[in-house]
């Protein structure tokens, strides 16, 4: 009997031993893939607060825990290419092509990341092949704008156009106005490569888009300029100026020169008048009528323009350098010396448009930038510049 009473005691023990440790290797199993997950998350939420090189740490932890959520990979490997280390990332990412348990969004991420990686490396035919493939089985937009990206970034502007076509079929946001927008963009692109006679068949394709295309009917202004033909650069920009004011300061002085050129100068009057008409109290088309009627000789006019708009001038530098000048012009010393005194000297704007996203400069109204291929990410530049 006291026999097997002990054989039960020690079966007891031996059970409750075998479960303690089947606990304790659960907590252990669920305590490591708790601290797996937490690096992804912690990774997640400092992409979030921009801590970059925090979340790359925490990331390359994640990976090296054996972390099997694939977004670790393919956030580590974009993290890996913007340090400039694209051949790590093509690693990291291609690591992901081998598993099977991908959803098709986690696939195309991947792909796109792939053939990112490769752009980086100069590697473009490789990278548009990448994208091409998942493409050839599904039409997706995303593919179709890093595709049109891709192929524009390689020179292939006929196939970048054809993809951008392709898009506003399934985006209303890519209309007439966009496809004109980039086809201008490559005009400029090609007349910069001094490839004149592509350069204005681009033009005309964007003008078929949009007649009224703000950079095609800047470019086309100033090749008609270029070629002697006054009357169709006048042309063009009064009709950009009527559709798009954005572009008055780097268009203004250009057309100033061509009515002058082709005696003209008088007809700036209407012009001008005419935006006012269009754009009341306007600080940058007052300033440009009041130079108007200063070259004129008619002072007193152009001082009258100036003081009946000077809450609306305050704004605008030169405009109000311009009452002060004729001011000085009028022996009203006292008067321009208190708007001199008010004037921030250090303040002009920019005859320049900037790229928002990734700060391309351009002379030209741009609606698409052929650095970071976006659209109508071009404003003008009315920071404080001290030069």
């Amino acid at each position: 009997m006291e026999s097997m009473n002990l054989k039960l005691i020690l079966l007891i023990i031996l059970a409750v031993a075998l479960a303690l440790l089947i606990v304790l290797l659960f907590l252990q199993r669920q305590r490591r893939r708790k601290t797996h997950r937490s690096a992804y998350i912690d990774a997640l939420y400092a992409l979030i607060e921009n801590r970059k090189e925090d979340a790359l740490k925490l990331l390359t932890k994640a990976v090296k825990n054996g972390e099997g959520d694939a977004d670790a990979y393919l956030q580590l490997g974009n993290l890996l290419r913007e340090k400039n280390q694209p051949e790590k990332a093509l690693q990291i990412h291609r690591s992901l092509t081998v598993r099977r348990d991908l959803s098709y969004e986690e696939e195309k991420a991947v792909q796109m990341a792939l053939a990112d990686d490769l752009a980086d490396l100069g590697r473009l035919d490789r990278a548009i092949q990448t994208l091409e493939s998942i493409y050839s089985r599904k039409k997706d937009g995303d593919i179709l704008v890093k595709l049109h990206t891709l192929y524009h970034r390689s020179g292939d502007f006929d196939r970048a156009y054809s993809l951008l076509k392709d898009l506003s079929r399934i985006d209303p946001e890519i209309t007439r106005s966009e496809r004109a927008a980039y086809l201008a963009t490559v005009a400029a692109v090609l007349h910069s490569e001094k490839r004149m006679e592509e350069s204005q068949v681009y033009l005309e394709r964007a003008i078929k888009e949009d007649k009224n295309a703000p950079s095609a009917v800047f470019l086309i202004g100033q090749n008609a300029m270029r070629e002697g033909d006054l009357g169709k650069a006048a042309e063009m920009w009064t009709r950009l100026l009527k559709n798009n004011i954005s572009c008055f300061c780097q268009v203004i002085p250009l057309l100033e020169k061509v009515l002058y050129e082709s005696g003209r100068f008088q007809e700036l009057e209407t012009v001008l008048k005419k935006l006012l008409m269009q754009h009341d109290s306007q600080p940058d088309v007052l300033n440009a009528l009041a130079s108007f009627y200063e070259k004129k000789g008619e002072t007193g006019v152009a001082v009258r323009i100036l003081e009946d708009a000077r809450d609306a001038i305050r704004s605008n530098p030169l405009a109000s350098i311009r009452l002060a000048s004729l001011y000085l012009q009028t022996d009203r010393e006292e008067e321009a010396r208190r708007i001199l005194e008010e004037l921030d000297l250090e303040s002009r704007k920019a005859a320049a448009f900037v790229c928002g996203i990734c700060g391309n400069h351009s002379d030209i109204p741009l609606a698409y930038c052929n650095q970071c291929n976006h659209f109508n990410s071009f404003k003008n530049d009315y920071e404080k510049n001290p030069h």
